[in-house]
């Protein structure tokens, strides 16, 4: 699997898994435009060690994340951006968030349509009343 793919996953599970909420905490108790480093925001997450380590290994550079309000949102209130982005590839990665729904994501479950685990899909969440909302959609953004 090339780096970019690794990337692309890693960053997809960061923002879409539940197990992963500490990350997203770290990221959002940042001021919204203040870049950090993704290993930095991960420590102490056990199931995501050897994820960082392979990262580290593979790619030369860092894979710093920030967040940006995003108030325009046709989704509604609450939504931001997550913006991923490692400048020795070339590469980014940008999900749009709905952070009001953090610390309700435990209620809810993730529904990828048509079932599948495309990252240009907006990702859904539903409470079991049949009725869905989309909490993250993810876009590759070709830088350069």
């Amino acid at each position: 699997m090339k780096v970019e793919e690794r990337l692309a996953d890693l960053t997809a599970d960061l923002v879409e898994r539940e197990e992963n909420s500490v990350f997203l905490e770290r990221l959002f108790s940042l001021k919204a435009g203040v870049w950090e480093d993704v290993t930095a925001l991960c420590r102490d997450i056990v199931h995501l060690e050897n994820h960082m380590a392979q990262l580290q290994r593979s790619s030369k550079g860092r894979l710093p994340v920030t967040w940006l309000d995003y108030p325009t949102s046709t989704y509604g209130k609450g939504y931001c951006l997550i913006i991923f982005f490692v400048e020795e590839l070339h590469w980014s990665n940008v999900a749009l968030y709905n952070k009001q729904w953090l610390g309700w994501l435990r209620r809810f479950t993730a529904v990828q349509p048509e079932g599948t685990r495309d990252p240009s899909r907006a990702i859904l969440f539903t409470d079991g009343s049949g009725r869905s909302r989309p909490i993250a959609h993810w876009c590759l953004v070709p830088v350069g």
